[in-house]
């Protein structure tokens, strides 16, 4: 005998079920995304303590931004340690990014009594033009993600040297602001662009200083040029580094009124 099968499901109404799933799953994951100021408190601190990063206090500035307060991290390569540090929440941050202009309005980041110190060991591994170019790609990828960011009363260490940042905007990989040395007891404008991924133009200028230096990677390494005034005199230079090794394989030196 021949058993009579159960009717199938019509294919309307199993499609209607998928829709409605995928409608639930799609609203739930909505309201999580957006949901994100309520919750990124309780998984912020965890997720930053797993790389090293530590902080004393969360604060939720509004629906769209939030701001951590005495922030330190210690490792073999840098010790930073920064009063606070202000950024838009995630999800804010990636609308910004699509929609709008990303350079104008409230910055993307803004760091605050910035101690930084980094660590460089000396290493034959890797040759200097390797390190310039390795360089230059991270700050394409800064430029990307991070359009806009500002830098008040900072200090960095650096090989035993101190610089100290009253102010710097960073904008569009262009930028803009005050450095100075102790030792010198002057600040120094610095202006600094550094938008292509081959060419970066610095410039910077003092009561007594005035420089302009490029670096230009190529195909045989990297290019170190520039100009610079002092105290009247005019000096020219031109540094080439090969593909291998740390030391310049070419150096030249003009100046005037010497």
């Amino acid at each position: 005998l021949n058993q009579e099968r159960p009717p199938a499901m019509p294919i309307r109404k199993r499609l209607r079920r998928i829709a409605i799933a995928a409608g639930v799953v799609l609203a739930l994951i909505t309201a999580i995304w957006f949901s994100m100021p309520l919750w990124l408190p309780w998984v912020l601190g965890p997720l930053t303590r797993s790389q090293g990063i530590h902080f004393q206090r969360y604060e939720r500035i509004g629906y769209g931004r939030f701001a951590l307060h005495d922030i330190y991290l210690t490792n073999k390569n840098l010790t930073l340690n920064a009063g606070r540090f202000e950024a838009f929440v995630p999800h804010a941050w990636l609308w910004r990014l699509r929609t709008g202009a990303p350079t104008s309005g409230p910055v993307f980041l803004q760091v605050n009594d910035l101690r930084l110190g980094i660590h460089i060991k000396a290493s034959g591994k890797t040759s200097t033009s390797h390190d310039v170019r390795q360089a230059m790609s991270i700050l394409q990828v800064t430029r990307r993600w991070v359009p806009l960011a500002t830098v008040t009363n900072g200090t960095v260490q650096i090989s035993g040297i101190t610089i100290q940042i009253p102010g710097l905007v960073w904008s569009n990989a262009q930028v803009s602001g005050f450095v100075s040395l102790p030792r010198m007891k002057q600040q120094t404008m610095v202006l600094a662009d550094l938008r292509l991924p081959e060419l970066a133009t610095i410039d910077l200028t003092s009561p007594e200083l005035t420089a302009s230096i490029q670096v230009q990677t190529n195909t045989m390494g990297f290019d170190l040029n520039g100009t610079t005034r002092w105290e009247g005199n005019l000096f020219r230079f031109a540094t080439h580094f090969g593909q291998q090794g740390k030391l310049p394989e070419s150096v030249e030196l003009s100046g005037t009124n010497l």
